[in-house]
């Protein structure tokens, strides 16, 4: 019996790389019981039942990522999962990190602080990324806490109102996001439901928004004046085929 299931299984065989070519060991390769996993040179080889069957390839430090594949080998090339600080949003095939947006301040003590974006949205040389609808994953690699908030038609993504003597209250709200796992300390994937629209990912610290001095912005503390505050921008497209 075991003799006859060899005889009937077909061969399968490859490389996995990564984006830099550089040949990825210990990727794991699976299309239900038939399995496999990469030697330090990124081959495989496993003998499947006959029929066309996707193989889903993971490792630790890779974006997941799917393969057809059949007799011939195949090369398989998986876009690396970023290390350096930021928050990167899924495309559909690869991680983009989200660029800085300029917010600033205006206002004062007496009527509250509007944090609203700079015309032209993304900070110079940065340009928006968009997602479609729905369902987003993000991955995040920072090192401070962050709030999500709609950006209004006025440009605005956060407000503060004042209330009774030293109290504040605000009239936006931060949209909920799922952690969904966590790859080291620190750096963890997140999901959101997010319909069509801009999105401020404003940086938060003991209750509030953080100047942005990382930027090399002049933090204005006078009432009135502007000040440039940290933030990252997503833009939310109509998903295909929405009517």
């Amino acid at each position: 019996m075991i003799w006859l299931l060899l005889a009937c299984a077909v061969p399968t065989e490859g490389v996995v790389r990564g984006a830099d070519g550089a040949a990825v060991a210990g990727a794991t390769l699976a299309a239900g019981d038939c399995q496999a996993v990469t030697d330090q040179e990124g081959r495989f080889a496993v003998h499947c039942p006959p029929g066309d069957r996707t193989f889903v390839v993971s490792h630790p430090a890779f974006l997941p990522s799917s393969a057809a594949t059949g007799p011939a080998p195949v090369e398989i090339v998986l876009e690396p999962i970023p290390v350096g600080p930021g928050v990167y949003v899924a495309t559909s095939t690869r991680l983009v990190e989200l660029p800085r947006l300029a917010l600033t301040r205006t206002g004062d003590q007496k009527v509250g602080w509007s944090y609203c974006a700079a015309s032209g949205g993304a900070a110079p040389g940065e340009a928006p990324v968009g997602v479609p609808a729905g369902e987003v994953r993000l991955l995040d690699n920072h090192e401070v806490d962050w709030r999500l908030f709609p950006i209004s038609e006025d440009g605005c993504a956060y407000r503060l109102e004042p209330a009774n003597g030293d109290w504040w209250t605000s009239p936006t709200r931060a949209i909920p996001v799922m952690r969904e796992s966590e790859l080291a300390p620190m750096r963890s994937w997140l999901t959101v439901a997010l319909e069509p629209g801009r999105y401020a990912l404003i940086e938060w610290y003991a209750g509030g928004p953080v100047p942005a001095v990382a930027l090399g912005a002049e933090v204005a503390e006078a009432s009135g004046e502007s000040a440039a505050w940290l933030a990252r921008e997503l833009v939310v497209r109509e998903a295909s085929g929405a009517h």
